[in-house]
């Protein structure tokens, strides 16, 4: 008997029935996005949260996050809304050099802020799925009150981490989820583990344990990701008012929380040695600090246009090239 089975027995099962939880408008998913340094916890709830709404058309989905910049970045599906959580702690590098949200920094009275409003929204709605994007204890372990909560009294009828493909080196993560308790967390709380990914590139299953080591069902799902355009090359040059037959490339850095350095990079080192008649449009991203947006708005030239944020899946299909930070939605949308 798969692990899912044997979490699904018991008094959780009668309370996942629809007559136990407001269904009277439709199914109501609950999904969990720490947004913080980057775009994409929500940019995948969002993917994930239009799928389900045209699938099943009277489905409200809530998205839970830190990021007013990230939830705003996206166009959000019909019968779905972002729940704002209280972020007080600033970004900064942590001691590997990375630009993260600097969690430990924060004044400890927001993060059982956050605890209790997650375990307060899934007591409430009493949902038909919780899906929480790539941190399985929530960043701090926010979320554990809550998926403890709807463990124990029912109150979900699915819990489901949704994971990127590639976490790390394996011989990092395994011991890290072992120390920190997120291997614990996902054999005791989840149902399932979403894999975005595909085994022949990197066999995500196989190399952090999961379903062998962490008993938790596994599904791969293959990559997730938005690759409808939802503008024309032509409108794309014609709002960033570039010309019809230059060769364009599509510069970003996702958020822009870390990415000054690569776009000046860029404008300073490799645009110069494009043809004359290229012209380069820099993304910076609604994360940039704006002292960084400004400097880097002061080095662009005519050949560079500098905006803050653009329809980045429209600008890379109008684009000759495309120059980006190794996220997973940037690289998946860009290929």
């Amino acid at each position: 008997m798969s692990s899912a089975n044997v979490k699904g027995e018991g008094p959780r099962s009668e309370a996942a029935s629809p007559s136990a939880r407001p269904s009277a408008n439709g199914p109501v998913i609950i999904m969990y996005a720490q947004n913080g340094a980057g775009l994409g916890h929500m940019r995948r709830c969002t993917n994930v949260a239009e799928a389900v709404t045209t699938v099943q058309g009277n489905a409200r989905v809530v998205i839970a996050g830190r990021s007013l910049a990230a939830a705003a970045t996206f166009e959000l599906p019909p019968r779905c809304d972002v729940l704002k959580l209280p972020n007080f702690a600033q970004l900064g590098d942590d001691s590997s050099g990375e630009r993260r949200v600097l969690a430990r920094d924060e004044d400890p009275v927001f993060g059982r802020l956050r605890s209790r409003l997650l375990f307060d929204l899934v007591g409430e709605l009493r949902p038909h799925a919780i899906l929480v994007d790539n941190e399985p204890r929530g960043l701090g372990g926010e979320m554990l009150a809550a998926l403890k909560l709807a463990r124990r009294e029912g109150l979900a009828g699915r819990i489901v981490c949704g994971l990127r493909d590639i976490r790390g080196r394996a011989d990092y993560v395994v011991p890290k989820w072992q120390g920190d308790g997120t291997a614990s967390a996902l054999a005791e709380l989840y149902d399932t583990a979403l894999v975005y990914g595909d085994p022949e590139f990197y066999d995500t299953r196989r190399e952090y344990g999961l379903g062998t080591a962490i008993a938790v069902d596994v599904i791969e799902t293959g990559y997730l990701f938005d690759g409808l355009p939802r503008r024309s090359p032509e409108t794309v040059r014609r709002e960033l008012q570039l010309p019809e037959a230059a060769p364009l490339v599509a510069v970003t850095a996702g958020s822009g929380a870390d990415g000054s350095l690569l776009l000046a990079t860029y404008i300073t080192e490799v645009a110069p040695r494009l043809s004359i008649d290229a012209v380069s449009v820099i993304v910076a991203g609604p994360l940039m600090p704006v002292a960084e947006f400004e400097a880097l708005r002061r080095v662009g030239s005519g050949r560079c246009r500098v905006v803050r944020s653009y329809d980045n899946l429209s600008l890379v299909a109008a684009a000759s090239a495309v120059v980006c930070q190794g996220g997973y939605n940037s690289i998946c949308e860009a290929v």
